[in-house]
C-alpha cells in the first residue's frame, strides 16, 4: 500500500480468472514459440484476463467498490472468448490478446461506468483486455506476433490488487458468473 494524500492507495483491476487447463495450453504454446532470451513466466494460478485497470485507488473505497461490482455483475452471464494472438504489450511484457466481442466490450464498458466514481487515472487510450504470459521478456525481435486459436470459457470475475512488485496480487472479490 502506498500513502497518497493521507490515504493508503491500492492498485486495483478487474479480471477474469482463467482455469488451469486453458492457462496451461496458452503457456505451453507461448513457451514453444518463444523468442525470449530471458523472461519470467506467469505462474499458472496467477493467470487472468485483465478487463479494467483502475490504477491507484483509495483503500477506504474498497468496500464501496466491492458492493458496486457485486450489484453490477451478479446477473452477468458466462462468456467465451477466442485468443487471437500473442505479442509484446510493452517492451518487455508478453501477452495474449482476445477477440473483442460485443459481449466482452459491453461488459468492459459497464464495469468502467460503474467504477467511474472511484477511478484515479484517466486512460489516454482505450484499455485492451489481455492475459499477461511473461514479464521481463527480452526478445530477439521487437515483436513476437503469433496467431493463436484457443477458446477460453470465462466463468469467474475478480477484483484484484496488484502488490508492490507487480508480480503477484491479492484477490478482494470473486463472483461466479451464471
Amino acid at each position: 500500500l502506498n500513502m497518497i494524500g493521507g490515504h493508503y492507495q491500492m492498485i486495483l483491476f478487474v479480471a477474469f480468472h482463467i482455469a488451469s487447463h486453458p492457462a496451461q495450453l496458452l503457456l505451453d504454446k507461448a513457451k514453444k514459440n518463444s523468442t525470449a532470451k530471458n523472461c519470467t513466466w506467469q505462474p499458472l494460478e496467477k493467470m487472468h484476463l485483465t478487463l479494467n485497470y483502475m490504477g491507484d485507488t483509495s483503500a477506504i473505497q474498497l468496500e464501496e467498490i466491492k458492493n458496486t461490482l457485486n450489484k453490477k455483475l451478479k446477473s452477468t452471464q458466462k462468456l467465451t472468448v477466442k485468443i487471437t494472438h500473442m505479442d509484446l504489450l510493452t517492451q518487455n511484457t508478453l501477452v495474449a490478446f482476445c477477440e473483442n466481442t460485443v459481449a466482452l466490450h459491453q461488459l468492459q464498458q459497464d464495469i468502467k461506468v460503474a467504477l467511474n466514481p472511484f477511478h484515479q487515472t484517466r486512460d489516454k487510450h482505450a484499455f485492451i483486455p489481455h492475459i499477461t504470459l511473461a514479464k521481463a521478456y527480452t526478445s530477439v525481435h521487437n515483436s513476437c506476433y503469433q496467431n493463436h486459436e484457443t477458446t477460453i470459457n470465462l466463468v469467474r470475475i475478480c477484483l484484484l490488487e496488484s502488490l508492490q512488485d507487480q508480480s503477484s496480487y491479492r484477490e478482494h472479490l470473486r463472483i461466479e458468473l451464471l
